[in-house]
C-alpha cells in the first residue's frame, strides 16, 4: 500500500498561523472563520489550505466593498 505525504509546511497553515495573517486572535479564528474556511484535521492540530484562505479573504473583501457602495 502507498501512503501519500502530506506537505503541511507549504500547502496548510495552522490556526496560529491564520490568526497572525488576518491580525486577530487564535480564539476568533478558532470560534469565527474556522467555521467559514473549510479546515483539515492532522492528529490533534487544525489547518487550513491556503487557498482556501486566499479564496475566503477575497470573498470578504467583495463583500465589504459592496457594503461600503450601498451605504453611499
Amino acid at each position: 500500500m502507498e501512503v501519500m505525504a502530506l506537505n503541511v509546511t507549504k500547502e496548510y497553515i495552522s490556526i496560529r498561523e491564520l490568526a497572525k495573517k488576518l491580525g486577530v486572535h487564535t480564539v476568533t479564528v478558532r470560534k469565527t472563520v474556522a467555521k467559514q474556511i473549510p479546515s483539515y484535521a492532522f492528529g490533534r492540530k487544525i489547518y487550513f489550505k491556503i487557498e482556501d484562505v486566499e479564496a475566503w479573504i477575497k470573498a470578504q473583501k467583495k463583500i465589504h466593498e459592496g457594503e461600503e457602495g450601498a451605504s453611499n
